[in-house]
């Protein structure tokens, strides 16, 4: 996931999983997908854009996701693999019936 800024200073990012893309375009989501690059950019220009990035970084994190900060456009760089991969989740349980009295 890269953090990085259009031309104008506007935040972008970049992201590789749409696990991610969906963390960042949750319902209340400050962020929206900027139909002309198909990046990530806030709804309101207006509003604290370091704020805006820090947040939705620390929000990435959680969920194990490696976030780059960069200067210049997100597209402009190389986000690396990680050097070991994060385990999947233990699969559920089979779903059983309750036990009950015999028919």
């Amino acid at each position: 996931m890269v953090f990085g800024r259009d031309i104008d200073g506007t935040p972008l990012a970049n992201e590789l999983s749409q696990h991610a893309a969906r963390l960042l375009l949750d319902v209340e989501s400050p962020w929206l997908i900027d139909p002309e690059s198909d990046l990530r950019r806030p709804r309101n220009p207006a509003s604290d854009a370091d704020e805006l990035v820090r947040s939705a970084g620390t929000l990435l994190q959680t969920y194990g996701y490696e976030v780059a900060f960069a200067s210049g456009h997100p597209r402009d760089y190389t986000v690396r693999p990680r050097t070991r991969p994060v385990p999947s989740p233990a699969p559920s349980p089979p779903h059983r019936r309750p036990a009950g009295p015999g028919r």
